[in-house]
């Protein structure tokens, strides 16, 4: 094909040469010459192309980089390397920093990581989160027995209030020792037994005996452990606070339930709160209120306040108010819905439970005095359904687990 007049001098040139002595650039044009006469490689890149009609073009934005000589943000090939620095001057370095772990935490006599990052000659040396990854899941020779038993003690923190070590961010010497070791090594191997999948160790806790504690109080109990750390009763535990708030959009039926995307500072929103941006200088009110942190720091245990301005909050916060509103037009789509299945779907959809004969009556004669109060208004029976959905969402069981 060399000599046959049609194959362009260049690459003419190049294959009648020694291949051995081909720079990258000539066999970057030869690869390129090639794919013309390449089927295969025809008939996939027509699919590719058509393919890329059928879908939006991506949303591209625009990085502008520069080069600082003498700072530790830099491009080309001291990009992502780091350096001691004397006195934390970036202009004066000492030596570069490799990356390594904890030698306390490494059962091995490799003290330098060289098992996780790749050290055979010749080879390429793997990337340092690659490395993190499988040193943090290695039970045997990294720190995966530790980060299994921090798993399951915030998981356990998560459904009792308080985790088995107590300082959920501090297994150290600083930190509280755990009321009760062998749970926490069982609960550890348990995950990792489990391929480190988290919803089977929720329903192991959720379904153990202790987490089906009574709450109610006994004599003995409290002279014997009046702090409850051996989980002798159950102690009731608030909400957090985007819990309080998802909860009132999902039984309201308006919660939009759609996953990924940007999020947003709309206090109207209707997806779930994690999607709320994170911005310390504008915080969410409702969240703030009822304990959300504040953002300028990490912490491993909320702190958990009963004040009064997160009752009046739910009383007078026109989003509850809102979402009483569609919470009673979602149990009484039908306006001949009479009061009594209104009543019980609403508590059954709001509490997971149907009312008890005591509190039928008692919401009853609520609906009854509200109605009345508002004699004069055609809407008086609906503006009162109104009322008790809002009434149901200042119940300390909805925001209570108990």
């Amino acid at each position: 094909q060399a000599t046959d007049g049609k194959t362009p001098e260049e690459i003419a040139k190049s294959l009648t040469g020694d291949a051995a002595k081909w720079t990258a650039e000539q066999k970057q044009k030869l690869v390129d010459w090639h794919k013309g006469f390449d089927l295969g490689w025809l008939a996939l890149h027509e699919i590719v192309l058509r393919d890329l009609t059928k879908k939006p073009k991506p949303v591209l934005t625009p990085v502008f980089a520069a080069r600082v000589h003498g700072t530790t943000y830099q491009f080309g090939d001291d990009t992502y390397k780091v350096y001691h620095l004397r006195r934390g001057n970036a202009n004066n370095k000492e030596g570069q920093a490799d990356p390594g772990f904890f030698q306390v935490l490494v059962s091995t006599k490799d003290d330098e990581g060289k098992r996780w990052f790749g050290e055979p000659a010749g080879e390429k040396q793997r990337s340092a989160r690659l490395a993190l990854a499988d040193w943090l899941s290695d039970t045997e020779e990294g720190a995966g027995h530790l980060l299994a038993r921090v798993i399951v003690n915030r998981l356990w923190h998560h459904h009792f209030g308080k985790g088995i070590v107590a300082t959920p961010s501090d297994f150290g010497t600083r930190g509280e020792p755990p009321t009760h070791p062998e749970l926490l090594d069982w609960l550890a191997g348990e995950l990792v037994r489990g391929g480190w999948r988290l919803k089977p160790i929720h329903k192991l806790i959720m379904t153990s005996a202790v987490y089906m504690q009574a709450g109610a109080v006994s004599v003995s109990g409290s002279e014997r452990d009046p702090e409850n750390l051996l989980l002798w009763r159950r102690n009731a535990r608030r909400l957090e606070a985007e819990i309080i708030r998802d909860s009132m959009l999902t039984v309201s039926g308006v919660l939009d339930r759609t996953l990924f995307g940007k999020g947003t500072l709309d206090l109207d929103s209707k997806r779930r709160s994690i999607y709320f941006t994170v911005k310390r200088s504008v915080l969410i009110p409702f969240l703030k209120l009822f304990d959300a942190p504040d953002a300028m720091q990490g912490i491993g245990d909320r702190e958990e306040s009963t004040v009064a301005p997160q009752a009046l909050a739910l009383l007078n916060s026109p989003i509850v108010r809102t979402l009483s509103s569609q919470l009673a037009e979602r149990i009484r789509e039908d306006p001949e819905t009479v009061v009594e299945g209104a009543v019980e779907r609403v508590w059954r959809t709001a509490l997971s439970r149907p009312p008890t004969e005591e509190e039928r009556g008692a919401i009853k004669a609520f609906i009854r005095t509200q109605t009345v109060a508002r004699s004069g208004d055609d809407n008086a029976l609906n503006l009162a359904i109104d009322d008790f959905c809002h009434l149901l969402f200042c119940m300390n069981e909805f925001v209570y687990v108990d």
